[in-house]
């Protein structure tokens, strides 16, 4: 039984671009549904844990290697790693998190192993990372991607409710996640056709407005209420359960660590973790098929 009780704080941080504030909000909120020592270690270092959820969208920038980890195309899946090997980071990052809690290793990389973990999951959750058509290129709606997992979200997320974030321990995490990204997919037809039903409806679908410091042409906060009512909430229902999840994915790599006190995370321990690069998952996706 966990013994931390939580309810969602949502954040109203100014950030720009699932998008980078409901990275960094899924992550902070994800920390109060853990329980001791695990709250404590994570609490202690929210700042980095906050700042650094993003870390993988900005790697995509620099390393060739990142971006296919962030995405699976389900309708073009057929064991071609260019289609996304979403599923498969996620498992390897859990496998590399367990073994480094296991066995005690340094805050930092233990850090990095656990944003990388969330920001991934995260993007489970967000249908367009689960298709080919993820910004509408194919149906003539480019620009859908930013409006539903930034636009909406930052719009729409000071009048959500709270609720409690749900941590349980995950058993099976290559079911877990495969289940999610099905979940995910499943909402695609509807993201399409709800915002191609608004934007012949008349109302007004860009707009300029100040965001951050500069003055942008963006989708308009009248369009971004009506399409999330259109979705029936579904992206503030997504975010919640990625809350939940990332949350759920931090616990049980402690649990099936052996549930540690974590007090020797601040020393430097001169052992080499699993071998899981890009290379072995690429072995792995082409060997076993899904």
């Amino acid at each position: 039984m966990l013994k931390r009780k939580s309810t969602y704080l949502l954040l109203l941080l100014t950030l720009c671009s699932w998008g980078f504030s409901a990275h960094k909000d899924s992550h902070a909120i994800a920390i109060t549904g853990l329980p001791s020592p695990l709250f404590d270690f994570c609490n202690s270092h929210e700042d980095y844990i906050i700042s650094a959820a993003v870390a993988a969208d900005r790697r995509k920038f620099t390393d060739t290697s990142e971006s296919i980890k962030h995405y699976i195309d389900l309708d073009l899946y057929d064991s071609t790693a260019s289609y996304g090997i979403l599923p498969w980071v996620v498992q390897s990052e859990y496998n590399k998190l367990v073994w480094a809690l296991t066995n005690c290793e340094d805050t930092e990389y233990i850090l990095k192993l656990m944003v990388d973990l969330g920001h991934y999951v995260g993007d489970a959750h967000v249908p367009l990372h689960t298709t080919s058509n993820y910004n509408g290129q194919q149906t003539n709606q480019k620009g859908i991607h930013a409006l539903w997992e930034t636009h909406v979200y930052e719009r729409t997320n000071e009048a959500w409710e709270p609720r409690k974030v749900n941590t349980i321990y995950i058993g099976n995490v290559d079911s877990w996640i495969w289940g999610i990204i099905h979940s995910s997919n499943s909402h695609v037809e509807k993201v399409l056709l709800e915002e191609a039903k608004l934007t012949s409806s008349g109302i007004p679908k860009m707009g300029y407005r100040t965001r951050g410091r500069t003055l942008d042409l963006l989708p308009t906060p009248e369009f971004c209420q009506a399409y999330s009512d259109s979705l029936n909430n579904m992206v503030e229902n997504q975010f919640y359960q990625t809350v939940d999840n990332i949350a759920s994915i931090w616990f049980s790599a402690w649990v099936d660590a052996g549930s540690p006190n974590l007090d020797c995370l601040e020393s430097t321990h001169e052992s080499t973790p699993p071998s899981r690069g890009l290379k072995s998952i690429l072995q792995e996706l082409f060997s076993r098929g899904q």
